[in-house]
C-alpha cells in the first residue's frame, strides 16, 4: 500500500507500507493515481481472499461427498450384517436377558449411528455450501467497486529506475553498553558508597596502626 508522498529539494519519493521507498516523477494527479492504486490493491487482494476460501470449501465439500457415497453404500451391508449378528445371538444357547437386549438393540443403533453421521456430514455441507454462495456474493460486489476504480485511474505512476534510498544503521554497540551500565543509577550510587566506606575503613585502620 502507499503511505507517504516525500518531497525533498527536487525530489519525490513514494513510501509504501513496508517501508519501502521509490522516485517517481511529479504529475498532477500523482495523489489521486497513488489513493485509487491503494483502493484498487485492496479490492483485488480481497478477491483473492474470497476465492481462496471457496476453494478450500470446495474441496471439504469433495470430502463430505466421499463420505456420504460410502456410507450410502456401506449402510445396508452394515446393517443386514449387524441383524445376521442379532439372529444369531437371539438363537444362541443359554442367552442372558441382557443379551436378548443386545441382540435386538444392536442393529437398531448401529443404523442409527450411520444416520447421525450422515446427518452430520450432510449439515457441514450445506454450512460449506452457503458460505460459498456468500463468498460468491462478496465477490460480485467487489468487481463492481473495482471496475468502477479502475475506470477512475487515468494515469500510472512513473517509478525511476534507479535504486531511491539506500538505508544503513547506525553501529549502536557502544550505545547499547552505556544503556546497560547505567540501566539502574541507584544501583551505581551504592556501589560507590560501600568503595568510600571501604576506603574510610582502611584509612582509620591505617591512622591507628602507626599510633601504636
Amino acid at each position: 500500500m502507499n503511505k507517504e508522498i516525500i518531497r525533498a529539494n527536487g525530489i519525490i519519493a513514494v513510501e509504501t507500507s513496508d517501508g519501502q521507498k521509490e522516485v517517481c516523477e511529479e504529475t498532477n494527479d500523482l495523489m489521486e493515481t497513488l489513493s485509487i492504486d491503494n483502493n484498487i490493491e485492496y479490492l483485488k487482494g480481497r478477491i483473492d481472499y474470497s476465492e481462496n476460501e471457496i476453494a478450500k470449501l470446495n474441496g471439504k465439500r469433495s470430502n463430505y461427498d466421499i463420505s456420504l457415497k460410502i456410507e450410502r453404500w456401506g449402510k445396508w451391508p452394515i446393517g443386514i450384517a449387524s441383524l445376521l449378528a442379532s439372529i444369531c445371538l437371539v438363537f444362541a444357547p443359554a442367552i442372558t436377558l441382557e443379551g436378548y437386549i443386545f441382540a435386538v438393540c444392536f442393529p437398531i443403533t448401529t443404523v442409527g449411528i450411520l444416520e447421525i453421521c450422515k446427518l452430520m456430514i450432510k449439515h457441514k455441507d450445506e454450512k460449506a455450501a452457503d458460505m460459498i454462495a456468500r463468498h460468491e456474493v462478496v465477490i460480485k460486489f467487489i468487481e463492481a467497486d473495482l471496475e468502477k476504480e479502475c475506470e477512475r485511474k487515468k494515469s500510472e505512476v512513473v517509478y525511476k529506475e534507479e535504486p531511491a534510498f539506500v538505508v544503513e544503521k547506525v553501529d549502536t554497540k557502544e550505545l547499547n553498553a552505556y544503556m546497560e551500565r547505567y540501566a539502574d543509577l541507584y544501583k551505581l550510587y551504592d556501589s560507590i558508597e560501600t568503595v568510600e566506606a571501604e576506603e574510610v575503613g582502611k584509612a582509620k585502620t591505617f591512622g591507628s596502626i602507626r599510633r601504636k
